[in-house]
């Protein structure tokens, strides 16, 4: 088979030097040539963009999976006679740093209706909870005429969460009640 595209690949040259058209044969031959070297680079780029967005993807998810907040949240009553009756506990259980930027405070303030209210708690916004180590605060509500009555709502109580990663790239939610316990949610910022 090798001599008989050799012989053929003879006849083709043989033919374009007599030819008259010797100039054009050769652009055309050369076009051909270009052609079907074009298309392979242009596949070979092309698979090689698919394999780099793909290993950037995973690099990625791998990211945002090693920088997922991990923590975990308690809330309750305060054992200390103090203004501040509920005990919020926030714990991060992870290998990095977490940043909490927001925490915010639920209860059922009418038992009838159910109406909820919520409060930010400011004392532990913007604060910074190093690895395998928590934060305790002593909160109170005595503006709100139901905290007397605090043994009997404490399960209608939440807790919610808003943390990051120091480096803000996982950004996660998690809420907590006594009564479900808690969930997560995690919010990816590629930005």
């Amino acid at each position: 088979m090798i001599g008989s595209v050799s012989f053929q690949f003879g006849r083709l040259c043989w033919w374009i030097q007599r030819s008259d058209n010797a100039a054009a044969a050769t652009q055309a031959l050369s076009a051909l040539v270009t052609a079907a070297a074009t298309v392979v680079l242009v596949n070979l780029t092309r698979k090689y963009v698919q394999v780099t967005r793909t290993l950037s993807e995973i690099s990625a998810r791998q990211l945002t999976m090693m920088a997922q907040p991990n923590v975990e949240l308690q809330l309750g009553l305060s054992n200390r006679e103090q203004p501040s009756p509920i005990r919020i506990e926030i714990r991060n259980k992870g290998d990095y740093p977490v940043k909490i930027n927001k925490v915010e405070l639920g209860w059922i303030c009418n038992e009838q209706t159910l109406d909820w209210k919520s409060q930010e708690v400011r004392s532990l916004q913007d604060r910074v909870i190093p690895a395998h180590s928590q934060i305790i605060d002593l909160w109170g509500v005595q503006t709100d005429p139901v905290v007397k009555h605090l043994d009997s709502w404490s399960d209608s109580m939440s807790l919610t969460v808003d943390c990051a990663d120091l480096a803000g790239i996982t950004r996660t939610t998690f809420s907590y009640t006594p009564r479900t316990h808690m969930t997560g949610e995690s919010h990816y910022r590629p930005d």
